[in-house]
């Protein structure tokens, strides 16, 4: 029988380990989608990799692209140090059909393939990435959906309201940033105490949906492009068409132009502070003025 068997394999725990693993650990890390690429022949695109790179720095992020560069950066360390995250978190904001999304919807592409990329759209889970439009569902106690994600997204996000799951979570969300170890709950289960090597994301149409406190070292306020979003003037429908269909269809959705981007990637020189060096511009300014606004209107109303 198995159990009386002295060469059986036995594990203390399973978890994703990227590199050197216990031997005493159940690894659940096989590679990303991407990784795994070459071993099945696929040979890299780097000219289109090139022009997938060129879209997040001078498309995307055309009226700021040093935000471009520090999100190209911030991907490349994901996956270059993917033990050890920057303990900064990308805000991203546009208006509807922007290409906000585009960024996680590209990271979920390199760890679980393209056809991740329609989860994502459910709020579905994938293996290594997971979307959702609910708060709750990242900063709840009842949190095994994230468990062992490289990264994590909150769509829709509104950080900066004072009430309702804003104001519950606001700790939470704050701690999961750069805490390294996170309690895992499922509902009757024991409590797991987890290394998290989870990086977040959040998107949001609203341009002051962050609460930003004084000293603040952990949001990058990213303001994407208008030019290609669903009520922009300067395409016609069509074109706007056309060219979301090429980035997602001739790029992303194209294995050869995902490796040859991921090269890139890798050969990214990630060297920089991340929290001195964030690109923060007028936006971040904005959110910043209104917390002082609402600072000063609180003492003005106490008449002291």
């Amino acid at each position: 029988m198995w159990i009386n068997d002295i060469d059986r394999k036995q594990y203390y725990d399973a978890m994703v380990c990227f590199k050197n693993c216990p031997p005493n650990i159940l690894n659940l890390f096989d590679g990303f989608y991407v990784d795994n690429l070459e071993k099945q022949g696929v040979i890299p695109d780097m000219e289109n990799g090139q022009k997938l790179y060129d879209f997040i720095k001078n498309i995307l992020f055309r009226e700021n692209p040093k935000q471009g560069e520090y999100v190209l950066k911030w991907i490349s360390q994901m996956f270059q140090q993917p033990k050890n995250p920057t303990n900064t978190c990308l805000f991203l904001y546009g208006d509807k059909g922007c290409g906000k999304s585009t960024i996680f919807q590209l990271i979920s592409a390199l760890t679980d393939g393209g056809d991740s990329i329609r989860a994502v759209n459910k709020n579905t889970e994938n293996k290594y990435v997971y979307s959702t439009a609910k708060m709750r569902d990242l900063f709840d106690k009842f949190n095994s959906k994230t468990e062992d994600k490289l990264c994590l997204c909150l769509e829709e996000a509104e950080l900066g309201n004072k009430s309702g799951d804003s104001k519950q979570y606001a700790q939470t969300i704050k701690d999961a940033i750069t805490n390294r170890f996170v309690n895992v709950e499922k509902k009757y289960k024991d409590i797991k105490t987890k290394y998290s090597f989870s990086r977040y994301i959040f998107i949001s149409n609203m341009d002051t949906a962050v609460h930003i406190e004084d000293g603040d070292r952990r949001f990058v306020l990213g303001e994407c492009s208008n030019d290609y979003s669903q009520n922009s003037k300067k395409y016609t429908k069509q074109e706007k068409l056309d060219f979301w269909n090429s980035i997602y269809n001739d790029l992303i959705g194209k294995d050869a132009t995902l490796l040859g981007f991921y090269k890139l990637l890798l050969e990214e020189d990630i060297n920089i502070n991340w929290e001195h060096e964030r690109p923060n511009g007028k936006l971040y300014e904005k959110n910043q003025r209104k917390n002082k606004d609402i600072f000063i209107k609180y003492f003005t109303t106490l008449n002291i």
